[in-house]
């Protein structure tokens, strides 16, 4: 197996685990949705997902790359609120 394969193995892997995470993801975000319905809330909290951005890409100290987080987490936080509707 050459460099490039066993990079594109790795990405595979990796996705493989998002993959497995996402579902759980989308899991929970329908229970929430479930429980928002019961109790009359809202589906969107912009100080929620404010924070949320915030606090997780903190973490990640080259700034090129956080931005590239929070876009990534902002889709998968979109897709959640989809997923409660």
């Amino acid at each position: 197996m050459n460099e490039l394969e066993r990079l594109r193995s790795e990405i595979r892997r990796l996705d493989t685990e998002m993959r497995e995470l996402f579902s759980a993801r989308m899991d929970a975000a329908a229970q929430i949705g479930t429980y928002k319905r019961a109790h009359d809330l809202p589906v969107y909290d912009a100080e929620r997902e404010r924070e949320n951005l915030a606090a997780l890409s903190a973490g990640i100290g080259d700034a090129r790359r956080r931005a590239l987080y929070r876009e990534f987490l902002q889709t998968v936080m979109d897709l959640a609120k989809r997923e409660q509707v």
